[in-house]
């Protein structure tokens, strides 16, 4: 008795699977016909779409595929019922769907009188992975950009347009939108570190996430300071900056006092003029170009000049205090004196007590 009942449960464990995956027989008075199970195959489903499609389906005893004619296909989304019916070949297409997003899960179904009813669920796919091509930009400039696309299912890149594009920096968030060819543009920027990596993404309703970035690159390129020479009655700085970069400073140092300017524009070339305090004669100066980081384009030294010419009888030390002869080029020294050589074999002559005896320049 005990094995005949394991045998029966048996029986009706399987009797249940089969009701799943096989055809339902029910007894009729003119004999037994087979009841079938309906399939919803719905096709790839992406956020954006406004329609879904696909067949319902059954198989026969062999397993041939049999499409289904007249089967009401139906959803639920955002709480509201969508629904359509099958034609001749099992296809159908319910439309109006409102946007949704990737990765939502909606449950469909489909039932006709005859057949027993199939469900499936269908996950929401990506259109696609966005791909940032951010531009790399020169230091200092004040806008930068890219383009936004994502690679079809054919290899196609395709331009995304109205995606947000966005990067922060130093706490601060900076955003943009892409255009009808997927291109955005970044103004306004911030003076972002030379060297600087920034990372760019890039984000739109149906798409994966972008990222991509963009480095702030110096030129290989030399700035220079031209400077007018500072006398001791100087009270204007006056001189010229090549190469300058957004947010530069200009920094001169004259003895204990510092002067700054700072530049806001990308220049190949711009003047300044800087109040200073007068100086004595051999004060030091400094010259300085630092970007706003810290790193020093220009670094250079002089000193604050007390004559223009030179006489007979100067000291050494008068002769340095006037800009032409300050940096000879080499010294020689003998017995009668020291001569000081300077280009295009010019010389001043100094005797034994070390004051000016001839020289080559016209002065």
């Amino acid at each position: 008795m005990k094995q005949k009942m394991k045998w029966l449960v048996s029986l009706g464990m399987l009797i249940a699977v089969l009701a799943v995956l096989l055809p339902t027989f029910r007894s009729e008075a003119d004999g037994i016909y087979v009841e079938m199970g309906l399939v919803v195959d719905v096709d790839t489903f992406k956020s954006g779409d406004t329609k879904m499609t696909g067949t319902v389906l059954t198989y026969d005893l062999s397993y041939n595929v049999i499409p289904i004619e007249g089967a009401r296909v139906s959803l639920t989304c955002k709480g509201k019922q969508y629904s359509a019916t099958t034609n001749a070949k099992g296809r159908f297409s319910i439309k109006g769907l409102p946007n949704l997003d990737i990765g939502k899960n909606i449950k469909v179904s489909c039932e006709k009188r005859g057949y027993m009813s199939g469900k499936t669920s269908v996950q929401v796919q990506s259109r696609g992975a966005l791909i940032v091509d951010a531009k790399n930009i020169w230091y200092g400039a004040d806008k930068a950009t890219g383009k936004v696309y994502f690679r079809t299912e054919t290899g196609k890149n395709k331009a995304v347009a109205g995606a947000k594009v966005y990067f922060k920096y130093k706490g601060k968030t900076y955003t943009t939108k892409t255009t009808s060819s997927g291109r955005y543009t970044f103004k306004k920027l911030p003076v972002i570190k030379h060297g600087a990596v920034v990372y760019v993404y890039a984000t739109r309703q149906g798409y994966t996430k972008g990222k991509g970035a963009f480095q702030a690159q110096v030129k290989s390129e030399v700035s220079v300071i031209n400077y007018q020479y500072a006398f001791s009655g100087t009270t204007v700085q006056k001189g010229n900056v090549q190469k300058v970069h957004r947010g530069d400073v200009l920094k001169i140092t004259i003895g204990k006092k510092v002067y700054k300017k700072t530049f806001t524009k990308n220049k190949s070339k711009v003047s300044f003029k800087i109040p200073v305090e007068k100086a004595a004669a051999g004060t030091k100066i400094r010259y300085q170009l630092i970007s706003k980081f810290g790193m020093k384009w220009v670094d250079g030294t002089d000193v604050i000049y007390g004559y223009t010419k030179i006489q007979r009888g100067d000291t050494k030390q008068h002769v340095m205090l006037t800009p032409t002869f300050r940096n000879p080029l080499r010294k020689t020294v003998s017995d009668a004196g020291e001569v000081w050589w300077y280009e295009n074999n010019n010389y001043i002559y100094f005797d034994k007590s070390g004051r000016v005896r001839l020289w080559s320049f016209t002065n």
